[in-house]
């Protein structure tokens, strides 16, 4: 260890008087270390750096050759160094920036999540900070799994590991509770909101309904009471079955006369990246909450070898503006409303098979009228008691 702190080289020695040589070097106090004979006047040794000088003199005396085969140690090492900054500076960068990156996470992989949505588990790490190319921050792992095993509702309980820069979403769901009805209690399947009959198929019970009927909220679509004839008996049971039917959803929206919209304030500021090897290194927060992009220009930059990159972009701040709209927009605005209204209310198992949009005039006012058609299952159970 000390000689490759010190530095030391291997030498050839050659000459008739290659073991007065050797004498010598220990009279003469010099250290040396892995002597090899190659014949009878030829020996490779080592010996230390700073005795190199010291041998001038018992080479003469001796008349040997002295041939320096290899340079070792911390100093040779730094000398070669020093003349190559690519290794002087480049190195010590990139320790910093693998340390940089190791430090972020860059890999988030999910398992588990059969009837839960990987996008939601995705965003609702991204409100804790966890998303890719950032780094978590104190126990931010331990709060966001408690959080999701909270708020997703398949989950009974969402584990959080990190191993360097990948981070392991394991959801764990919670077993389907299956419906385990009664079915010594009759009941009847009634219509729980108005609609067209589109098709019925019955599994158990008496059928009250025909494809193309328009039933009300609450009728019998399936009876629990079957009645086959009257030379039979009548027998109760629980029905069961699949009553498909055609829904209308409407919703109305007024002409506006203005809307709010972002717009340029004139403010600007410029926004700065440096990339190393085409990874963000250093990414500051933009200056306005939003903004447009004016510019965006990348200028590449050769420091110490590495190819490193800067980034600019001229942004344009945009504010809330309370904008007049024209005949055509305002129509288009009402629609866009009324669409949406009436599509909220649509349930999210349902088909959607048409889309009418009417405008029509109350008095002074002029409104859009959406209506939305959809298929959906419409069968609800209505348990009944026999007295």
């Amino acid at each position: 260890m000390w000689k490759n702190l010190r530095g030391y080289v291997i030498l050839q020695v050659e000459g008739l008087g290659l073991a007065r040589f050797l004498r010598r070097l220990m009279l003469s106090g010099i250290g040396v270390f892995r002597v090899r004979r190659v014949d009878e006047t030829t020996a490779t040794l080592g010996i230390l750096a700073r005795d190199f000088a010291r041998l001038r003199p018992i080479r003469r005396r001796e008349r040997c050759k002295v041939r320096i085969l290899e340079k070792r140690g911390a100093p040779f090492w730094w000398r070669r160094v020093q003349s190559r900054p690519v290794l002087l500076y480049g190195i010590p960068l990139c320790v910093l920036l693998l340390w940089a990156l190791g430090t972020r996470i860059w890999m988030i992989r999910i398992d588990g999540a059969v009837r839960t949505d990987p996008n939601e588990v995705v965003a609702l790490l991204n409100e804790h900070g966890l998303a890719v190319g950032k780094r978590p921050k104190g126990n931010v792992l331990i709060l966001a799994a408690d959080d999701l095993s909270a708020r997703l509702k398949e989950a009974a309980w969402v584990s959080l590991n990190r191993d360097g820069i990948l981070l392991r979403v394991t959801v764990h769901e919670s077993d389907p509770q299956t419906e385990t009805a009664d079915r010594s209690v009759p009941a009847d399947l009634v219509a729980k909101k108005d609609a067209v009959i589109v098709s019925i198929e019955t599994k158990r019970g008496q059928p009250q309904a025909t494809a193309g009927q328009r039933v009300k909220q609450g009728d019998v679509l399936i009876a629990g009471h079957v009645v086959y004839s009257p030379d039979k008996t009548a027998y109760d049971t629980r029905a069961d079955g699949t009553v498909t039917g055609a829904c209308v959803y409407e919703a109305e929206s007024d002409l506006p006369e203005t809307v709010v919209a972002y717009a340029e304030s004139g403010r600007t500021a410029r926004w700065k990246q440096i990339l190393v090897c085409g990874i963000p290194l250093w990414t500051p927060k933009p200056r306005f909450e939003r903004y447009l992009e004016v510019t965006d220009e990348t200028k590449q930059v050769s420091l110490f070898g590495l190819p490193i990159a800067i980034r600019v972009k001229d942004l344009a701040e945009l504010t809330e503006q309370e904008r007049v709209l024209t005949e055509t927009e305002r129509r288009e605005q009402a629609e866009l409303y009324a669409m949406t209204d009436a599509i909220a209310s649509v349930p999210h198992d349902a088909r959607i098979c048409s889309i009418h949009m009417v405008e029509h005039t109350e008095g002074t006012t002029t409104r859009i009228r959406c209506t939305v058609v959809t298929e959906e299952r419409i069968e609800w159970i209505k348990e009944y008691r026999n007295e």
